[in-house]
């Protein structure tokens, strides 16, 4: 639409090369690579410039079967900016939240920079036997021209792995990590961290049926702050049921400890404000599925039906989310609006229900080889705590309208998540030209940060109960596109020669106009014309 199209007649532009070789000089392997790119947005004042160098190198030794080493490593440089929120969700400017002013802009630029060497060594016995010792060195470097929100880390990782056969058919894989990070951040501090961990997995196949087990055990810390370490566990059943049937089930067991963003993080993007939580707690969590796949064959067409249903729960999950987090209570009730924003914080116990279905396929259609790629899931994500909330709430309330039922009803789902996603690829060839289409659909995103849509009851406080939306459009436009949003892409190839292809690649087809998260389009049509070249 022309009132978004900021750039004129100078329209935005992405473009960029790589490259990569590999060549064995005896006993020594080397695979070298690279690229560059360069884009500037649709967004007004986002960009990117970024080169790469990568270089993997293997020697094996000829007089010890079965033992190499290698050293892997890998330097990216880019400068960016990064729009994080924009002006007006629905009335078509896709300026930068807070314009270009440096006080309040909320679009963030610099200049980044990460760099690993991985050194590795491996030792294959006569038996079929592995062990392995690997490491890494990994620099990281954000310099965004502030030094209150530029940071650097460093982190040292190591770890060793054993892998072992047995004549009866026991696999078994066992191991341990340790590794040790240094960061110093305006953006949150300076802080150490430090990670161990041992790990032991088991496989076996018993005719039809493969079986496998293990456990994790890990330590972590920041400063002198030590979380709680427990094990954790997995195992899984895949058993051949019929020559092409095959059903599976499987448990495990996951926590994630918070990091030091997350915990320590306190800076402002424009008027937005980010506080740290230093008493973030881990979460914890536990997952099961039990699916099914069928293979099938009909005339020239053959391919899998897969069907699965899975669960999660988390206890303690961890989302940032909008509130009021001021030092300490004002007993006056007064609101200081310097301490709304948003903070890392346990949601207590989450639960998340789905079922996915895909179907992959391959055959003749008009006599011309054909591919299919088709896939549905839906999930059911809950909180809990809200769910029992608003349930009493609409339960108990009788003075309630229908409508403030269903927005309290939606409150009980996880924040930004789809309930229905369906996604297809199909492509089809003809002598040395390939075309082909990709569709992808999300269903609308029931419940989002009422802090957007001039809901948030703090916000209301504040204003007297008067709606206050902080980007102005985008309760309007939630309400005229409820129905979910879709984008489909197209490509055309053309195998000019054994060594080079030509591509013509067009992304959101149809220009639709829509988002994935509250305030930030997602990108209109945009074209391009890649060539790969075989040396």
């Amino acid at each position: 639409r022309d009132s978004i199209s900021w750039w004129g007649n100078d329209q935005p532009f992405f473009t960029g090369g790589s490259f990569s070789h590999s060549q064995k000089f005896g006993q020594f392997d080397v695979v070298a690579g690279g690229n560059v790119a360069e884009e500037e947005s649709y967004l007004h004042g986002e960009f990117f410039k970024r080169g790469r160098l990568n270089a993997n190198t293997r020697y094996r030794f000829k007089n010890i079967d079965g033992l190499s080493i290698g050293l892997n490593t890998n330097f990216i440089r880019y400068e960016s900016g990064t729009f994080f929120i924009w002006a007006d969700a629905y009335n078509g400017s896709l300026q930068p939240y807070g314009g270009f002013d440096s006080l309040t802009t909320s679009l963030t630029s610099g200049q980044y920079s990460r760099w690993n060497v991985d050194p590795s060594i491996n030792y294959f016995s006569k038996n079929g036997d592995k062990q392995s010792l690997k490491g890494r060195y990994f620099l990281t470097s954000n310099d965004v021209g502030d030094s209150s929100k530029s940071s650097n880390s460093k982190l040292y990782y190591g770890e060793y792995q054993y892998q072992k056969h047995f004549q009866f058919g026991l696999n078994a894989i066992a191991g341990i990590t340790a590794s040790s990070g240094i960061i110093t951040a305006g953006l949150y501090g300076n802080h150490t961290e430090n990670n161990q961990a041992a790990f032991l997995q088991f496989s076996q196949a018993i005719q039809n049926l493969n079986v496998e087990a293990g456990m994790r055990f890990e330590k972590f810390g920041i400063d002198s702050i030590k979380s709680k370490s427990q094990p954790v566990f997995r195992a899984g059943l895949n058993y051949q049921l019929a020559q092409a049937t095959f059903i599976r089930c499987s448990f495990g067991e996951g926590y994630r400890f918070p990091s030091v963003a997350e915990k320590f993080t306190q800076t402002n993007i424009g008027s937005i404000k980010v506080f740290p939580n230093p008493e973030v707690q881990a979460e914890t969590g536990q997952s099961a599925e039990i699916g099914i796949k069928q293979g099938f064959k009909v005339d020239d067409w053959m391919g899998y039906i897969d069907v699965a249903a899975f669960a999660n729960w988390y206890q303690n999950m961890m989302e940032f989310r909008f509130g009021y987090y001021p030092p300490f209570v004002d007993s006056s009730g007064f609101i200081n609006p310097n301490y709304l924003g948003f903070k890392s914080v346990n949601v207590e116990d989450a639960k998340i229900h789905g079922l996915e279905f895909s179907v992959t396929s391959t055959g003749k259609l008009f006599g011309l080889p054909f591919t299919l790629l088709a896939g549905y899931c839906f999930i059911n994500p809950i909180d809990a705590n809200m769910k029992l909330w608003s349930d009493s709430l609409i339960a108990n309330d009788h003075s309630l309208s229908q409508s403030q039922q269903d927005s309290i009803a939606q409150l009980k789902y996880l924040k930004y998540r789809y309930k229905n996603t369906a996604k297809l690829d199909a492509d089809i060839t003809w002598k040395k030209f390939s075309t082909g289409v990709s569709f992808e659909y999300n269903s609308f995103m029931i419940n989002i940060d009422p802090f957007f849509t001039g809901t948030d009851p703090i916000i209301l406080q504040l204003t007297g109960g008067t709606p206050f939306e902080f980007v102005p459009g985008i309760a309007e436009y939630r309400a005229l596109h409820n129905k979910g949003d879709y984008f489909i892409d197209w490509h055309l190839g053309w195998q000019l020669s054994d060594e080079v292809k030509a591509s013509l690649i067009v992304k959101n087809i149809t220009n639709n106009e829509y988002t994935q998260r509250p305030a930030m389009v997602e990108p209109p049509r945009n074209i391009a014309l890649q060539v790969n070249v075989k040396l």
